[in-house]
């Protein structure tokens, strides 16, 4: 008998008028497995490849045939003609799609910036092209940058970078500060890895402007002191005193206290009161002075056992003035009643005096409104004490057209042309925004240099370099889904992708930064009408629509700091105050 077709609704040599040729599946298990994901489904059928057929009728007439075993012939494509509805073929697997021109972008500028082994890492160039008076050294496993004083006298910075792998990267970088480890794990990788060339430039820029530690400054001040004592006469006046105030410093961080401490106070001061002595001086309370004394018989007890009493005994903590808001129903003004009580010399005063009220906020919220506050304030003053270097004019460079952001950066043209929209790059990229938004502070990006007052004056008299400065703006606002309706009044409104956009910006917290950058750069170049609109559309997106919610903390700490006037400043937060 011929064999016949095994396709579904086929009848190829079933009998005499459907006679015609028919092919075995091809032996080779790749070519076999395309035919077979191209037949059309059998229920209940298992495909023997041994014994399957597959007929002419399900191939074109021009079908390219190959040689087989044998001598006899077979398609080289597979079957693609079948009697069946389109909707029982399989479906065929789509096309891969092509990456996008923003993940090309972001994927070589990972590719380059990457660290592929310690022989390769050379960065002796870029530091010595940033930084004046250091000095580079390199050993087989170890590569050491020592930053040096003006004179060269001393160094205050070594940086070291060990040719010695972690879980996720190559190298682990340490850097040392007047003999004080810096702290990095916000910008090296788990374990002190290093794996970026941007990653390790953050790092030396980050350490060269690290403050060491009250607690720890004054450790090192006391064993400084303390290796001075041991060589003068302890018998002395001189060094008595100095013991004293060594001791001092060493209870500021460690509160060991002691009766010696006590006894030792009123006998070198004997013509201060004590809580004169309190004021200036870390002692223990007058009350738990006058309980320990009473119980412990100092000329007869042991020095250890003085000790005793005095163990885990705190400060005096400080007498902070009591105050009471008084706030009436019809005003914001209200009466601030302050008591101030001493508790040694029983003694208290009452002053009243008219305030505008304000709601005090919690510990964590008042520490970060201090601190926009500070920052703000230096902005509005214009920064008192910073002088203007007339040989940096990189930022008025890049708003002419003449040079490229750094690093893996472009052109300002080429950013508003080619990077508008791509939200994806504009949300990795971190070292753009400091090139179109420059403000006269510096930033993460170490490339970047901090504006000048003569590029910001020369900026906005160049009519197309100030017009590149307005689009820059125009672009972050379709960024964060908002676009500018009017160039003069600043009023905005909602873009078409502002629902995607807006969850970005609610979920990307390190967007709140870029936009305090944004409108201090604005009010640099003559654009301070801009802001005032912005924040008045943020607040109505936020208690009119319930959008952008948190947005707040950052709005009511850091941008309406930004605003210069304090009439507008004011009545932002009273329009916060009277919805919260």
């Amino acid at each position: 008998m011929p064999n016949k077709c095994g396709v579904v609704n086929c009848k190829g040599n079933y009998n005499s008028a459907h006679k015609c040729r028919v092919f075995r599946l091809p032996k080779n298990v790749l070519d076999q497995q395309k035919w077979l994901n191209v037949l059309p489904p059998r229920e209940g059928f298992v495909i023997d490849p041994s014994k399957f057929f597959i007929c002419e009728k399900h191939w074109p007439a021009e079908t390219q045939m190959i040689k087989i075993s044998g001598g006899s012939t077979r398609p080289v494509s597979p079957p693609s003609i079948f009697d069946v509805p389109l909707s029982r073929l399989p479906t065929p697997k789509p096309a891969p799609r092509q990456p996008k021109v923003e993940d090309q972008q972001l994927n070589f500028f990972l590719q380059k910036d990457k660290i592929k082994s310690f022989t390769e890492f050379q960065p002796d160039k870029e530091l010595t092209k940033m930084y004046e008076n250091i000095v580079i050294s390199r050993t087989v496993d170890k590569f050491v940058c020592i930053f040096m004083e003006n004179d060269f006298c001393a160094s205050y910075l070594t940086i070291i970078v060990h040719n010695k792998s972690t879980l996720c990267s190559p190298l682990t970088f340490c850097a040392f500060k007047n003999g004080v480890s810096v702290p990095l794990g916000k910008i090296l990788s788990p374990n002190n890895g290093l794996q970026y060339y941007s990653q390790f430039m953050e790092a030396v820029h980050s350490a060269r402007n690290y403050s060491i530690p009250v607690d720890v400054a004054v450790k090192r001040i006391t064993l400084s002191l303390q290796k001075v004592l041991d060589l003068e006469d302890p018998d002395s006046c001189k060094t008595k005193k100095l013991t004293f105030l060594t001791r001092q410093l060493h209870l500021t961080y460690d509160k060991n206290f002691s009766v010696n401490d006590y006894c030792f106070a009123v006998e070198s001061y004997p013509q201060c009161s004590y809580s004169q002595l309190r004021d200036v001086l870390t002692l223990p309370s007058k009350r738990k002075i006058q309980s320990v004394i009473s119980s412990t018989d100092i000329d007869q007890s042991s020095e250890e056992n003085m000790e005793k009493p005095w163990k885990g005994v705190k400060p005096k903590a400080k007498r902070y003035k009591q105050t009471t808001l008084q706030f009436g129903q019809s005003s914001r003004a209200g009466a601030v009643s302050t008591s101030t009580s001493d508790s040694d010399t029983g003694s208290s005063s009452r002053v009243t005096r008219r305030v505008v009220a304000r709601k005090p906020a919690g510990g964590r919220e008042s520490f970060f409104k201090r601190l926009g506050d500070k920052d703000t304030e230096n902005y509005r003053l214009g920064y008192p004490g910073q002088k203007d270097n007339l040989r940096l004019n990189a930022n008025l460079r890049f708003y002419k057209g003449e040079i490229s952001s750094y690093p893996d950066g472009a052109f300002i043209d080429e950013i508003h042309n080619d990077w508008w929209g791509h939200y994806q790059l504009l949300e990795r990229h971190h070292g753009y925004i400091q090139w179109i938004f420059p403000i006269r502070e510096e930033g993460m990006n170490w490339q970047a240099q901090a504006l000048q007052q003569h590029e910001a004056k020369a900026i906005v008299a160049d009519k197309d370099a100030h017009n590149r400065v307005m689009m820059s703006y125009e672009m972050m606002l379709d960024f964060y889904g908002m676009k500018l309706e009017d160039r003069r009044t600043g009023q905005i409104a909602r873009s078409r992708q502002w629902k995607e956009r807006y969850e970005n910006l609610n979920y990307s917290s390190h967007n709140y930064l870029r936009i305090t950058r944004i409108l201090k750069s604005l009010g640099e170049f003559e654009l301070e009408h801009l802001k005032k609109p912005f924040l008045v559309f943020i607040l109505s997106e936020i208690f009119q629509h319930g959008q952008l919610k948190r947005t707040l903390n950052s709005l009511q700490n850091y941008w309406i700091g930004t605003i210069k006037s304090d009439a507008d400043r004011e009545e932002l937060h009273s329009t916060i105050e009277e919805q919260t």
